[in-house]
């Protein structure tokens, strides 16, 4: 194995970033290829609900110890050390990641920071040899994805993403089957994420930040902005330069059902949003009610996030034929309920004709890890760094829909009241509207925001307009500035 010290990782990866391509010979994990006797040795970065769970989740597994967890935020690394001790390890804390790199003794992290973190420490994480576990969503933007993909190429490293339904026997029973059309072809998919969410406040000023934060290492690659939020962990989500909104905090799972069942080896050929953010007059950015269309050459698959009840005066969840997260399949002759439960098949008369159940995979997911890294094979894991990247991409296009659109974009509706023609998406649009009316929104006054149709491929390009303005903004989306030194080349 070759040596990294600490100086060389702090000065390489610190100073400079990741360049790929840059010089030195690509590090090797200790565990690579390693008997399953061998222990296997996890530090885990980002220590808040997610984090928490998997110092839990790893430090049970046979085998594995929880060495190191790692936070900007002093409070919650003791509480990583504390959780590391009962699940029986020994672990050491930090506050900066890049400390744990160049262990020698740390064959794996696990990554569950904000988003805006997830691709630089899988490519830092990838050339010091480390195996990666990365929460979803995969990536924070288009481009960091393809670079995380060539790093984990590179290096011969193994990248399991945390969409833990991919690890639900259930649900991809749900999907084979449903591929074999036992109920005709399909000829929509609704996505559901409904979840509520309430306002995070309007700060008059900068807020104070928790006892002990290096904030610069909180923002590394965002810009060094004020804290105008009043919950300084968690909230990040609603603003773009750190998180993604509820389309990329929760729907990287539905995108991802959604891929399995139209199949992995394709992508929509289009996609277009509309939403915005009503009621709150607050310092979030990102929509609290959203749907995001996918063309499937013909076949539209929606994705909707609503974060507002179904009525104000019960704080009720809407659902939409039942569903409130997971996936509706409308097939020719009959209906399908899909999502962390498995799946349950209704012919054309509303009658269950078959079901697998489900378990959300949370289980089994880790456990398959822990399995690839030993075994040093990248084809046994469930959730592969590809499939995570490409389920991203279905979120970040309706995202970035969304963030160029305006009210002036209303689409085409045909004559049976469906965008372009294609089936359900009229109806989407209607529940929308009345679902905001409901809530008392004024759709004279706050209209929603209409994203124009983005083109979408395998390629590494990704997404594209074939309007020369629209595709100007779209640039400036696709790849943001990263804040020195905490880049990627």
């Amino acid at each position: 194995m070759n040596k990294i010290t600490r100086r060389d990782a702090l000065g390489r990866i610190g100073q400079a970033g990741l360049v790929l391509g840059s010089t030195g010979v690509p590090l090797r994990s200790q565990v690579s290829g390693a008997s399953p006797s061998e222990e296997v040795r996890v530090a885990v970065i980002g220590i808040g609900v997610k984090g928490r769970l998997h110092v839990g989740y790893f430090g049970s597994l046979p085998g594995v110890k929880v060495v190191a967890v790692v936070d900007v935020d002093p409070a919650r690394v003791a509480e990583g050390i504390e959780l590391a001790k009962k699940a029986g390890s020994s672990a050491k804390g930090y506050s900066d990641a890049r400390h744990v790199l160049d262990r020698k003794d740390i064959d794996a992290i696990v990554i569950a920071t904000p988003n805006h973190w997830h691709g630089l420490l899988t490519i830092w994480g990838c050339q010091a040899g480390k195996h990666v576990y990365v929460e979803k969503p995969a990536c924070h933007n288009i481009w960091e994805g393809q670079k995380m993909l060539e790093a984990e190429r590179r290096y011969d490293r193994i990248v399991q993403v945390g969409t833990q339904n991919r690890s639900n026997a259930g649900f991809s029973q749900t999907a084979e089957y449903l591929r074999k059309q036992p109920l005709g072809k399909i000829k929509w998919i609704q996505g559901r994420f409904n979840k509520l969410r309430n306002s995070i406040g309007m700060t008059p000023g900068p807020q104070s930040l928790p006892k002990g934060m290096d904030y610069d290492l909180f923002c590394g690659p965002a810009p060094l902005a004020p804290v105008r939020r009043k919950r300084f962990h968690y909230d990040w989500h609603w603003d773009w330069d750190t998180g993604n909104g509820d389309l990329g905090n929760n729907g990287p799972h539905i995108t991802d059902e959604i891929r399995q069942i139209m199949g992995d080896d394709i992508q929509p050929s289009r996609v277009m949003s509309y939403g915005g953010r009503f009621l709150f007059n607050d310092s979030g950015v990102t929509p609290n009610t959203l749907a995001a269309i996918y063309d499937y050459d013909g076949i539209p698959c929606s994705m909707e996030i609503r974060n507002l009840p179904m009525k104000p005066s019960i704080k009720a969840l809407d659902h939409f034929r039942g569903v409130r997260i997971g996936c509706y399949i409308q097939c020719e002759h009959g209906h399908v309920i899909a999502g962390e439960g498995g799946g349950i098949f209704y012919d054309a008369d509303g009658n269950k004709i078959k079901t697998f159940s489900g378990d959300g995979g949370t289980a089994h997911h880790h456990g398959n890890f822990i399995d690839a890294v030993r075994a040093g094979d990248r084809s046994l894991l469930n959730a592969p760094l590809e499939v995570g990247v490409r389920a991203a991409e279905l979120f970040l296009a309706g995202n970035l829909s969304w963030r160029i659109g305006s009210p002036d974009l209303a689409p085409n509706l045909s004559s049976s009241g469906d965008i372009d023609g294609l089936p359900l998406t009229g109806d989407a649009l209607r529940s929308i509207r009345s679902h905001l009316e409901i809530n008392g929104v004024n759709l004279k006054e706050t209209p929603l925001t209409y994203g124009p149709w983005l083109s979408v491929s395998n390629k590494p390009e990704g997404i594209k307009s074939s309007v020369p303005e629209t595709q100007k903004m779209l640039d400036a989306l696709l790849k943001p500035s990263y804040r020195a030194p905490y880049t990627i080349s």
